[in-house]
């Protein structure tokens, strides 16, 4: 059986906010990657092989460059960073573009980098557990007149 840990679930931090949506799948595998996963002291992280993404909210991604930077020279294999090509494609463009943090699927070489990011549309074994991606519909709109959202 494997077993689910709850490391956060909140779409903020302070107050009763402690932390961002993170899930621990057995030892080696995490949905979403927020802050949640400063609940993991260095050796556990070094064991995540798999990130899951549902989406790309700050949320959500938060704490996935700074994993990769903190375990990757701990590391003999790239961490698998899966999600539907949208994710994929903002995490390349946004995230890993040399500006914002450095591209670790070209660091440090290209043919033996720190992270893969790879797209996931149909269901697929992940870390041997069947994984079925399911769209998800941003409900949450902000408006420009309002600091609150309008769900």
């Amino acid at each position: 059986m494997i077993s689910l840990r709850l490391l956060g679930c909140n779409g903020g931090i302070g107050g009763s906010h402690r932390q961002t949506t993170c899930y621990l799948l057995g030892e080696s595998t995490i949905i979403d990657s927020g802050t949640g996963l400063t609940l993991l002291d260095l050796p556990q992280l070094a064991c995540i092989d798999h990130v899951i993404l549902t989406h790309a909210h700050l949320d959500h991604i938060a704490c996935l460059p700074l994993l990769i930077d903190s375990v990757a020279s701990l590391r003999n294999e790239p961490i698998k960073v899966w999600g539907p090509s949208e994710v994929i494609e903002i995490l390349e463009t946004h995230i890993f573009n040399d500006m914002i943090w450095p591209d670790f699927t070209k660091i440090p070489s290209e043919s033996a980098p720190f992270m893969k990011l790879n797209s996931i549309s149909e269901r697929m074994e992940i870390a041997g557990m069947s994984v079925t991606p399911l769209a998800a519909h941003d409900k949450c709109r902000f408006h420009h007149e309002s600091k609150h959202p309008q769900y």
